[in-house]
């Protein structure tokens, strides 16, 4: 053995064990470098607005009903409005009442997602309404790529907003479903240049590039309506907020009026 291979090999020992840790440094963060980031675990909740008078004994009952309905559903919170027990809900309804040209003495009203609903509607259409609001429409094109990475994304968005649910229309086959998005076109001026489309809570967005520049155009809209989760029905049930537990809480829905 030469002189040279004498002192080579204690000396690349510690080399390749030095090389071996950067690369197991690396790989990580090698590996979270495609753009998407870490999925978070908290999820949040539609806040339902529900506007009655106490001294109604049929308003008691619809309250009690839509409790019932809610606590079947994920990712609901409820807030109460008693419009006898506190002056700014009768300013709240007021206001909701001169936007939604609607007569704010029919009471009892559900507010949530831009909609109005009034729950005593015959043969329960109150509940086919409120699922209504909460579904995301997605207009989409066989072939389409970023159809396919846009779905991807919205399965992991829909376990942190569960109340909401997505409905795919299919545009190559469903002249229906083009039929729409030709209206929505024309309704919100914009031109639909490229799939997919997502219409969703009165707003129209259009196409999807990726996660990290797409998806928060997509959550800025859900976030609007929606406040984080309480810890104890991240899982399931909602809670039942009145009125006097809400003071506190800083939130376009029910601070402001987000319309």
């Amino acid at each position: 053995m030469s002189l040279t291979s004498t002192f080579a090999l204690p000396i690349a020992k510690p080399f390749i064990t030095l090389l071996w840790f950067w690369i197991l440094l690396l790989v990580p963060a090698a590996s979270n470098s495609s753009g998407f980031e870490p999925e978070t675990t908290s999820t949040r909740c539609v806040l339902i607005e529900f506007y009655y008078d106490s001294s109604q004994s049929d308003h008691s009952a619809a309250l009690n009903e839509l409790k019932q309905y809610i606590e079947s559903k994920p990712g609901l919170e409820l807030v109460t409005r008693d419009i006898q027990s506190h002056d700014k809900n009768q300013l709240r309804l007021q206001k909701l009442a001169e936007h939604f040209k609607f007569d704010k003495k029919r009471t009892p009203v559900l507010y949530t997602c831009n909609r109005i609903i009034h729950p005593l509607e015959a043969d329960q259409k109150w509940k086919s309404m409120l699922e209504d609001a909460l579904v995301l429409d997605v207009y989409t094109r066989i072939g389409c790529s970023r159809c396919v990475a846009a779905k991807k994304y919205l399965e992991q968005l829909l376990r942190r907003y569960p109340a909401f649910k997505v409905h795919y229309r299919e545009l190559t086959n469903d002249v229906r479903a083009r039929s729409d998005l030709d209206q929505l076109v024309e309704r919100f001026k914009r031109a639909a240049t490229s799939t997919p489309v997502f219409h969703f809570i009165d707003s129209l967005i259009i196409g999807f590039d990726q996660e990290s520049t797409s998806g928060p155009r997509i959550e800025e809209v859900l976030k609007k309506w929606t406040v984080e989760c309480t810890p104890n029905k991240q899982e399931s049930k909602p809670t039942i907020k009145p009125i006097s537990t809400m003071t506190d809480q800083v939130s376009e829905v029910t601070e402001l009026l987000p319309f």
